[in-house]
């Protein structure tokens, strides 16, 4: 696991990145994989190439769903890191006063145009999920106990792509006019398919898909 705050080994890769014009880098962290150690998924380590590299940014993908208290101080004290909801987000289907909570922290830290959303959804289909986002409100106990804000359907259109295209300086504007009619376009107009309909069916199952062995 490469560490952020490596001089010898990681910073030169950040070095290269703005050799070549790359200005955002984004770390998987606070979700283990398997049972390994924890530490490496603790976002503290981001803070010094933030520091060292003020002009790349820094987005820090599946943040807040653990070290949440860091996660929010850290937004809030540097300018270049963000929060990469993917997987995080994906708590609105099953468990969405958990990420209210989430997202509730990184609000009151300033934290509103940090926050990019993402579903995560590399297995199951992400409509579900961007369903239940979408349907999320900040329970009212947390608004009246902890000063959360509302979650308004402009904090949402931030979250949902405004923040991202913002940083990577995206003008959403010229994006839709530039895309207006393509293949995609025209099939959205047809109406939303139904999830998984449009993937081909190969006429022999393969082994991993079946999960045995040969």
């Amino acid at each position: 696991m490469l560490r952020f705050d490596d001089q010898d080994v990681l910073y030169p890769i950040l070095e290269r990145c703005r050799k070549h014009g790359v200005r955002v880098v984004a770390v998987h962290k606070a979700m283990p994989l398997g049972a390994v150690a924890m530490d490496p998924f603790r976002n503290s380590d981001v803070d010094y190439a933030a520091i060292d590299f003020p002009d790349l940014n820094f987005e820090v993908v599946h943040s807040g769903f653990a070290f949440l208290d860091e996660a929010a101080f850290q937004i809030s004290r540097f300018p270049n890191v963000y929060v990469g909801l993917e997987s995080t987000a994906a708590l609105a289907v099953q468990h969405p006063r958990k990420l209210a909570r989430i997202l509730g922290e990184f609000l009151i830290m300033g934290g509103g145009k940090k926050l990019f959303y993402s579903s995560g959804a590399s297995s199951p289909h992400p409509r579900p999920t961007l369903e239940a986002f979408a349907r999320l409100e900040m329970p009212r106990d947390m608004v009246e106990g902890d000063g959360y804000p509302e979650l308004t359907d402009a904090i949402k259109a931030d979250i949902l792509g405004r923040n991202y295209a913002a940083m990577h300086g995206i003008d959403i504007g010229k994006a839709a006019a530039a895309i207006a009619g393509d293949s995609l376009s025209r099939e959205r107009a047809r109406g939303i398919a139904r999830p998984w309909q449009r993937l081909p069916t190969p006429p022999v199952p393969d082994d991993l898909a079946r999960e045995t062995r040969l």
